[in-house]
């Protein structure tokens, strides 16, 4: 029983501190502004912000995030399945996620969004299928 409570309740400290970093696909730069001041950086066409312990990057296309990344401040450290969980679900909004076999890549069952979480660094990277085949693209001219 002990257990179970210990578990709900990280599972809602996770919940809250992800809904404060909720930048989603398709905000727009000025409401990623407004929700976390001034980027802190500016890597190529990522815009990188920061709200408590996590860093989010953007990227923009028509003024508009078509990826979102999300990791923590410190480095080394990843981000729980949880927390996962909650990234995927506020920028899918009503969208249902389909894990793959790997268990660090999801797709929506439209297939517009895609997700990929690298254990390595730590950030989760959700990507419109518009930004994907863009990016494919460019690589091939």
């Amino acid at each position: 029983m002990i257990k179970a409570v210990v578990r709900l309740t990280a599972f809602l400290i996770a919940i809250s501190i992800c809904s404060m970093v909720s930048a989603h696909i398709g905000d727009t730069k000025q409401k990623c502004i407004e929700r976390y001041g001034k980027p802190v950086n500016k890597v190529g066409e990522i815009t990188v912000y920061e709200s408590g312990e996590f860093r989010v990057f953007a990227t923009f296309f028509d003024g508009e995030a078509d990826s979102i990344g999300y990791g923590r401040k410190e480095r080394n450290v990843g981000l729980t399945k949880s927390e996962i969980k909650s990234f995927l679900e506020s920028n899918g909004g009503d969208k249902i996620w389909v894990e793959a076999p790997d268990k660090v890549s999801w797709i929506t069952i439209d297939a517009a969004l895609l997700a990929l979480y690298g254990e390595k660094n730590g950030i989760l990277t959700i990507s419109t299928r518009g930004r994907l085949e863009r990016k494919k693209e460019k690589s091939s001219e």
